[in-house]
């Protein structure tokens, strides 16, 4: 039997009036340290229950955050807050020092990441990060060695990603890791074969 509760739910707003940076919220992270991170457009916040400070793109600081347009964060196990941007890359914020290390695009390096323009990221069991790129596929990232293994669509290999603008990436309690494509289905990678398992909405007559 179902009871109804009496109790009232009451909501805190916090906007631009109370030091927010942008008032697009696009995902919100509690780090293992309390702190409320949160990406919006223009800039990362960062909230400790009473204050919020911003982090912004500062040219003429090479330790500030790569970009504003902030898309999503995770946290490793070290406690190091990892930020992906659209446009500028592939941020770590590092909680002693609260500077920022960026790991970019970079032409003719085939080792970098695939694209500055990231929607997702997320940790697997071994601490390598699978980011995922507007349209540049799904890339494996080792943030130890510096280096990405690059995931495409490829036409010809109905056993590659089924599309490249990968607006999603989920790691499961098995460390299987699934990738969501924006128009081609869901995707499953296979560590053994290296390969991906798809599936695809069928259209029904």
């Amino acid at each position: 039997m179902a009871f109804a509760q009496n109790q009232q739910i009451h909501f805190s707003h916090i906007g631009s009036r109370n030091g927010l940076s942008e008032r697009n919220v696009n995902f919100i992270y509690q780090g293992k340290k309390g702190f409320m991170w949160i990406a919006t457009r223009d800039g990362l916040n960062r909230y400790d229950g009473y204050r919020i400070r911003i982090f912004r793109n500062n040219p003429d600081d090479s330790s500030s955050i790569g970009g504003n347009y902030i898309s999503h964060i995770a946290e490793d196990k070290q406690g190091n807050i990892w930020v992906a941007t659209l446009g500028g890359g592939l941020n770590k914020f590092d909680r002693k020092t609260n500077r920022f290390s960026h790991y970019y695009h970079e032409d003719g390096n085939a080792r970098s990441i695939a694209s500055n323009f990231i929607n997702r990221i997320v940790f697997d069991d071994q601490g390598k990060i699978w980011v995922a790129t507007q349209n540049d596929g799904l890339d494996l990232f080792n943030p130890v060695l510096n280096q990405a293994i690059h995931y495409r669509n490829n036409i010809l290999d109905e056993k590659s990603i089924s599309g490249n603008n990968i607006l999603a990436v989920y790691k499961d309690s098995r460390n299987n890791i699934w990738a969501g494509d924006q128009q081609k289905g869901l995707n499953l990678f296979d560590r053994k074969t290296r390969t991906f398992k798809r599936f695809i909405h069928l259209h029904t007559v």
